[in-house]
């Protein structure tokens, strides 16, 4: 079976597993000229990733604050104990955007990261 027919079907439950042939997809993603990043900015990462965001703003304060429909949906997330990485599993939408999303709280003062 082709891997072309596999993916017609949605279902690679039928691949072959005596063929010779990858019984699997690998995702590679092009970064171009860019380097692998390093231990240092990959432990920096890990450490964002484990802070924890909380609200710098009252309750009040964020009612009167122009929030968008996602920006309201990541801050519904925000209970002070939850971490960033944990926030992005459960946004349903791109980490990188998520990401963005945080920042751009932070930096408009309306979440702290601890």
């Amino acid at each position: 079976m082709s891997a072309k027919r596999l993916f017609e079907d949605d279902d690679f439950l039928f691949a072959d597993p005596s063929s010779d042939r990858a019984s699997h997809v690998e995702l590679r993603v092009d970064r171009g000229d860019e380097p692998p990043p390093t231990q240092p900015e990959m432990a920096v990462a890990g450490d964002y990733f484990r802070r924890v965001p909380r609200l710098a703003i009252t309750p009040r304060e964020l009612t009167l604050l122009p929030l968008d429909h996602r920006e309201g949906f990541i801050l519904s997330r925000v209970d002070g104990t939850t971490t960033v990485e944990t926030i992005l599993d459960l946004c349903a939408m791109p980490s990188d955007e998520a990401l963005a999303i945080l920042e751009s709280l932070v930096e408009r003062g309306v979440l702290t990261m601890a």
